[in-house]
Parts: C-alpha cells; structure tokens; sequence
C-alpha cells in the first residue's frame, strides 16, 4: 500500500512539474487565455516567481527586450505619422461574439503611448463634431478628421491648435505619469474636457472652449474644492507614488456627457478616501458622486452618492435612465442604473458595500500606518448593498474587467439589437472578461440583464462611442494603441 501512494506522489509529482515547464514555455507566457490563464491560477504566484527569476530567467529577458524594442519603434512610427499627418492602417480584422455574432474590426495607428508605458496615463479620449472625429491624447494634444477617412487604407489628420497648455503643468502632463485627461466631449459645438488640475490640488477640473478647426480658446468651467490635508487620510490605492502630498490618481472619474440643452453630468471618484468617516458617504460632498451642472449658472446637484471610480457614463435620453460604470477594488466592478422617472437620488454603497475586497498592498499600508482601524470602519466593504440601504448593481463582475465606457446600441444599427448597451473593459486577462465589449440587454422595466454577450477585442478599450452617420463604433483602444472601427459583418 505505501508503495502505491509513493508511485502516485511521485506521478502527481510529475504531473505538476510538466504543469509548470508547460505554463512558462514560450506559448504560455504572457498569454491571458483560455486555458493557460486557467492553469497559471493552479499555480501559486511564489512559486511562478520563483521559476521566472530562475529556470525561465532568459525568456523573460528576451521578452522584456522585446517589448523595449517595441517601445522605441512606436517612438519612430509616431514622429512619422506625426510629420506626415496620417494614421495607417494596421489590421483588418473578422470576428466573432461569444454568441457567434459575426463583426469587422479594422484598426489604424494612434501616434502616441500605451497606458503602461506612459505612467499609466490614458491615451486618449475620441469625440465626434460634426462629419469630423476628434481625438485627444492624454498629455492634451488634439488631431481632427473627416469621419468618411476611415473608408480609406490610411486617414489625412490634422492637428488643432489650442491653449490647453496654459492650464497644466506641462513637464508632468507629456512625463510618465498619472497627469492627463480623463475625457472630452461635444456640446452645443462646444468642447469639453476633463483633466488633472494642478491649480485644484490635482483634482480634475473641466474646460469648455467654442469649437473652432483654427484655435479652441478653452476656460475654466468647473471645479471643486478640498485637497488633501482637508481630510483624515487615504487609503492609497491608485494613488501617484510620485505625488505623495496630492490627489493624484486612477480613482478620479471624470466622465462628461450631454443631459439637456441646460444641463451636463459629470462622474468624481473617491479619490481613495476612505478612512472613516469615508467621503463617498458624505451626502454633502462631490467626492465619489455623480453631479449635474448646469451650463450658464454653474449650480451643481448632486445626484448620486457611493461611487468609487466611476469611468463610464452614458444617458439614454429616450428611456430618461442613467447608466454608470464604477471600478471596484480588487473585484466588484459594476455596472449600476439610475432610472430618472422613478428615482431622484441614488447611493450606489462604496465604500460601505461592494462585491470586491481591499488588495492585499491597501490592507499591508493600513498597518504599517497604524490606519487599520480606521479603514475597516469606514470601508467595511459589506457583500450586500440592499441590507445597507444602497442599490445593487445591475451586474458585478469578480474579478475585476477593468471597466470603463457605457454606451447604448441604437436600433438603428441592427435589429438584433433591442434596448442593448456595451459596457467596455481594460485590464489584461481575457478570460476574466478583460479587453471585451460586454453586451447587456435590459428588461423592458430596465431592472435587470436579459441577455449578455461578449466580444473579445483583445486590447484595453480606454473609450468608446457610437456614430450614427457611418453606422459604426468607434474604440479608443489602450494597448497598441490604436483607433478602432467595429462594424456588423452584413
């Protein structure tokens, strides 16, 4: 008997140990799915470390050159199509849903920075003015073209000249950094843009300036008040490691989008203050709320409270619902509604409730500052949100998808497609829901999901949004990056 447990150990033994040589061979590394994401979670991450500072040194080397290698080629093919005024095409591309829904992804290079590589900064955020496209990058430079040139092999852009630069610190806006933009928008042929105020304690502030191809003249419009020594602390998370005595960081918010010909709304993070008592609770306070502005007067409403980083908004003027995306901590990103001819306020529960847990490196900050205490207290971080009288998402996802836009699928763009919207992600592991479109389609009480699918693009999809006049959506896409254009295979 000992002898056949010994025979089956060292079998299994064998077993494990081929597990391993297969989930750092060269097929296995940096790939995020299917079956090799699942047998890397088999594999304990000490143990993946190990192996990589060891027998796989060498290949992590040659990859890690590899992409060094990539990195100054995109610095040559964006001072080209920077001097050249043109974004060529890159790939063209059939693909299929979860549901076998068959699309067209054609994509064209973008002549700036991938999120990783600039700090973690955004790429860039895409807007559309007319019969023309407008795209802004993170450290604030804007190029502009007819939309008809995405028919073509390679798109004729121009750049748009304006006075963002008065606004910002400049060396820390085109550094590797959080600095950047966080979205921008078109309103009654104004353009709006959300961005890192240095002037505001590097909370974001919004600029508006007339639409003009020759100069945009942008002035302030909004901010808000508080920096950080105004409040007991922070937990950290997302938080500018170069920026210790600041706001700076990913838990900011900052979408724009039209409400009425009066009124626009706008998403403010938490901007990581938790400590107890935790700002996104504070019913008088704009942090970790959705907001409406009102256009001339400037009066400020809240309408929703217990956001986190709220990233993706989109308002159905047709339904008179709201919906908001909201990262979680370490899960728990959500997708939340707000239904505006039932409801006049909504708190979404953060940091009281959430379907995700503090990370590991948020709870190790907490001690070694002696805030522990005060984190669990103001952070409990309960499962539910009904039993605490806030309100449940629509959906959560666990582990994280790395959320971002919302946008609703006009009936006009297929008939398959009744009262459907895309819920965007980032992240990095595709089998985990991770550089998807996320197809949702509600009820007709839009109280829950009646029918999902997934459309895997297989790169981070920083913004998203749909033109009625090509009949296509167009991806601000984070990871090559590029522009994409996505369009139903007829």
């Amino acid at each position: 008997m000992k002898s056949l447990k010994k025979k089956i150990f060292f079998f299994l033994l064998i077993i494990f140990s081929f597990a391993i040589l297969f989930i750092f061979s060269s097929k296995l590394i940096n790939n995020t799915t299917g079956i090799a994401q699942k047998i890397k979670y088999f594999v304990p991450q000490s143990v993946r470390d190990i192996l990589r500072e060891t027998v796989f040194k060498s290949k992590y080397l040659e990859i890690n050159y590899s992409k060094l290698n990539s990195k100054y080629e995109k610095v040559f093919e964006n001072d080209i199509s920077i001097a050249t005024k043109k974004l060529k095409e890159i790939s063209n591309l059939n693909i299929s849903s979860d549901k076998n829904k068959k699309f067209i992804l054609k994509k064209f290079s973008y002549p700036y920075y991938d999120h990783f590589s600039w700090g973690k900064k955004p790429p860039g955020y895409v807007a559309n003015y007319k019969n023309h496209l407008i795209l802004m990058s993170g450290s604030g430079e804007i190029i502009y073209f007819k939309k008809n040139e995405i028919n073509n092999n390679s798109i004729n852009f121009n750049n748009l000249k304006t006075n963002f630069q008065k606004f910002i610190n400049i060396e820390k806006y085109y550094d590797k950094s959080l600095y950047g933009i966080r979205d921008i928008t078109v309103i009654n042929d104004e353009l709006f843009v959300s961005f890192v105020d240095p002037k505001s304690c590097e909370k974001l502030s919004i600029l508006r300036g007339k639409l003009n191809f020759n100069f945009i003249n942008f002035e302030k419009f909004f901010s808000f008040s508080g920096c950080k020594n105004d409040f007991n602390g922070q937990d950290n998370e997302g938080l500018d490691n170069k920026e210790t005595i600041t706001f700076i960081g990913q838990r900011s918010g900052g979408r724009i989008v039209k409400y009425d010909e009066e009124n626009i709304l706008f998403t403010i993070g938490d901007y990581s203050l938790t400590l107890y008592p935790p700002e996104a609770q504070n019913l008088k306070s704009f942090y970790g709320s959705l907001i409406k502005i009102n256009l001339n007067s400037k009066k400020t409403t809240i309408l929703a409270k217990g956001l986190r980083n709220p990233q993706g908004l989109f308002y159905d003027f047709d339904n008179n619902i709201i919906l908001i995306t909201d990262h979680g901590p370490d899960g728990g990103d959500e997708v939340n509604i707000f239904d505006l001819n039932n409801e006049d306020f909504n708190n979404y529960g953060w940091p009281i409730s959430s379907y995700g847990k503090h990370y590991s490196s948020t709870i190790e900050r907490a001690k070694s500052s002696g805030e522990l205490k005060l984190l669990n207290k103001g952070a409990p971080l309960n499962k539910s949100h009904i039993d605490y009288d806030f309100k449940e998402p629509l959906k959560y996802w666990s582990p994280s998808i790395g959320i971002s836009e919302v946008i609703k699928i006009p009936d006009s763009y297929n008939k398959e497609f009744i009262n459907d919207y895309l819920v965007a992600a980032m992240g990095g592991v595709i089998m985990e829901g991770d550089m998807t479109l996320h197809q949702i389609r509600l009820s007709k009480e839009f109280d829950k999901i009646i029918y999902e699918d997934k459309i895997i693009i297989e790169e981070r999809i920083r913004d998203l949004y749909y033109d009625k006049d090509l009949n296509v959506f167009i991806l601000l896409l984070g990871t090559s990056p590029s522009l994409g254009i996505l369009r139903v295979k007829n």
